[in-house]
């Protein structure tokens, strides 16, 4: 593993339409990672990896203006593999990230499509 810690400042969107979503840039750099994120350190790592980074570089991340980091920095590829998700009946909680399917038309379990039933044809005027 490095030494070398990056960071994320992540800051809030403007568009009061996209409320919840966070931009993320990277400290050392100034470059943006992503935009419009609910998970700017997992979905940040993701991208970093795609963008040649080192799996084990640690990671960590701080709001904009913070005096702290709000993660104890851990190897990007390990944040890769993560996403966060919760509901009504459960808290937050940090799952599996399950990419999406590659193409149009896969399927992320191994069950067989259903298939499309037929329309019905257009009535014709009489």
């Amino acid at each position: 593993m490095t030494d070398l810690v990056e960071r994320l400042i992540v800051s809030p969107g403007t568009d009061p339409q996209k409320a919840g979503k966070f931009t993320s840039c990277l400290e050392s750099t100034g470059e943006t990672i992503v935009s419009g994120s609910r998970q700017p350190l997992v979905d940040s790592a993701r991208e970093l990896l795609a963008r040649g980074y080192d799996p084990a570089t640690l990671l960590t991340m701080r709001h904009e203006g913070g005096p702290h980091d709000s993660f104890k920095p851990a190897p990007i590829g390990k944040w890769a593999k993560l996403a966060y998700e919760e509901s009504e009946k459960k808290p937050l909680r940090q799952v599996r990230w399950m990419p999406f399917p590659a193409a149009a038309g896969t399927q992320k379990s191994g069950s067989e499509p259903w298939p499309v039933p037929e329309g019905h044809p257009a009535p014709t005027a009489s």
